[in-house]
């Protein structure tokens, strides 16, 4: 792939649909999508979820996710990194998310729970987005709240 100068590292490694064209989608799927307990996603959670994943996206400087719905009305949005591979679990219900992040190259992986009501969850959130897919992240990033080393 060739680099150009119009075009950030971001946008080159994020989903090349748009979060608002992938929340369309979500938004068309209705009761029983899945299986006959699976539920459609409310207007009001998806219209959470977008300006969340926006506000992320624009402070932390991020690419943009892939997105997947769950059965269970838990919104999955993926990452690649150098190094790491993330997947964020979005609770809309709750207003919470449990960030996975797994690294390619070695046995290691590290874990994030926020309630996004909180205060500073958000930043706590695109912090370990931001920390584990930037190129410096080779080694293992320092999780918030934790000692350094």
């Amino acid at each position: 792939m060739s680099s150009s100068p119009f075009v950030s590292p971001n946008e080159l490694r994020g989903c090349p649909t748009a979060v608002a064209v992938q929340l369309e989608s979500l938004a068309a799927l209705r009761s029983g999508w899945y299986d006959a307990s699976s539920r459609a996603f409310g207007a009001d959670e998806l219209r959470w979820l977008s300006e969340l994943l926006s506000r992320l996206l624009r402070a932390f400087e991020l690419p943009r996710p892939y997105l997947y719905p769950s059965p269970e009305g838990i919104v999955v949005g993926e990452w690649a990194g150098p190094s790491w591979e993330l997947a964020v679990s979005f609770d809309l219900e709750r207003r919470s998310a449990t960030a996975l992040g797994v690294r390619v190259d070695a046995d290691q992986h590290e874990e994030l729970r926020v309630e996004l009501r909180e205060p500073r969850a958000e930043s706590q959130l695109g912090g370990f987005l931001a920390a584990h897919l930037s190129a410096a992240a080779h080694s293992s990033p320092s999780t918030p709240g934790a000692p350094p080393g």
